[in-house]
């Protein structure tokens, strides 16, 4: 049975909801729909430090064989599935805990980036048929959605996992950007179908493992 990981964050900063915390609540009450997967959720606390210690013990303790991270990207309407995790913690705004870092590595033996090891076809195929925007991303931010990003694949090469990891940036909920002209955000019905048949699509994978 294919284990799977998901994680979301809590709402930082001037967000008083983070769409990828109320999406871990609403799998987390669906996982009985794939009877062929294993699924735990996690929602991360937005913090340089306990986000990496969160994540390193769930991926030490659950060993899935993918891990699927979700982010808030306020400043998009589009869905983005990142292909890179870059050794670099550089951002202007504080996380959770008050701390703030600039040009500071994530690990000091580390490579400067490592690519996400997630097929991406494996996001995008549900994505399409879900009818949601989606684009391909190579720069994550510097901040704690990247964090989590870079420590999970380089955790995984370290301990000689076979984890594969993924990670999506997905749009504020429509009612976080209603006010702005211009901005439609995603609605979260519309976010739980997607991930749901991105989580359909590894339910099928297993079962063919098995046939």
């Amino acid at each position: 049975m294919k284990r799977i990981l998901l994680t979301g964050f809590r709402p930082f900063g001037e967000h008083k909801l983070n769409p990828t915390e109320l999406l871990m609540q609403s799998i987390d009450e669906r996982v009985s729909r794939w009877p062929a997967l294993t699924i735990e959720t996690l929602v991360v606390e937005t913090a340089y430090n306990a986000c990496q210690s969160q994540i390193k013990e769930a991926l030490a303790q659950f060993r899935p064989d993918i891990l699927l991270s979700f982010g808030l990207n306020y400043g998009s309407d589009t869905v983005r599935i990142e292909r890179l995790g870059i050794n670099i913690d550089h951002a202007r705004a504080i996380d959770n805990a008050g701390e703030s870092r600039s040009d500071r590595r994530i690990a000091s033996e580390g490579p400067p980036a490592y690519w996400a090891t997630l097929p991406a076809e494996l996001l995008s195929a549900p994505l399409d048929a879900a009818g949601i925007p989606w684009r391909t991303s190579y720069y994550a931010g510097g901040y704690i959605c990247n964090h989590l990003l870079y420590v999970a694949l380089h955790f995984a090469v370290k301990r000689n996992l076979s984890t594969l990891c993924g990670f999506i940036h997905v749009p504020p909920l429509s009612e976080q950007v209603v006010e702005i002209e211009g901005r439609k955000g995603l609605e979260l019905t519309r976010l739980i179908q997607a991930t749901s048949a991105i989580l359909d699509g590894f339910g099928n994978e297993a079962g063919a493992e098995h046939a």
